[in-house]
């Protein structure tokens, strides 16, 4: 399998106590050639400080920031800055099995072969943190 990107897109708003996890999640992935892009949609507790430090020793986690304007412009504006051939979808409370990603490809590849970027967008749901 060749080793494609694929960008993590996660809006934040008002997470600190859940960020963390969701966060870990993606950084553990087993398919590591990954970019986490997280956009704090104006939060006014320590999301943004917590997502700063998780860029700060990750290199592929990517920290925007925008004044509050919800989930949707959130997600808009992380994809402005995707530089992965796949994204996946991931909301802040929630976080990702560490084969996901690789399992996702995988699935991708025996099912889906002509899929490209422009029409690839894999979007999960999983658990939210009670």
């Amino acid at each position: 399998m060749k080793n494609e990107c694929v960008s993590i897109i996660i809006p934040a708003y008002n997470v600190e106590s859940y960020i963390s996890r969701g966060l870990e999640s993606c950084i553990n992935q087993t398919h590591n050639n990954i970019e986490i892009i997280v956009v704090d949609d104006g939060s006014v507790d320590s999301t943004w400080s917590v997502v700063q430090q998780y860029a700060a020793i990750d290199s592929r986690v990517k920290a925007l920031q925008q004044e509050n304007k919800g989930v949707s412009t959130a997600r808009n504006t992380a994809l402005n800055a995707v530089e992965g051939e796949y994204v996946l979808f991931l909301d802040s409370d929630d976080w990702l099995e560490c084969d996901a990603v690789e399992n996702l490809l995988i699935w991708q590849k025996k099912i889906h072969k002509s899929w490209y970027r422009e029409e690839c967008i894999l979007h999960i749901q999983m658990r939210t943190t009670q």
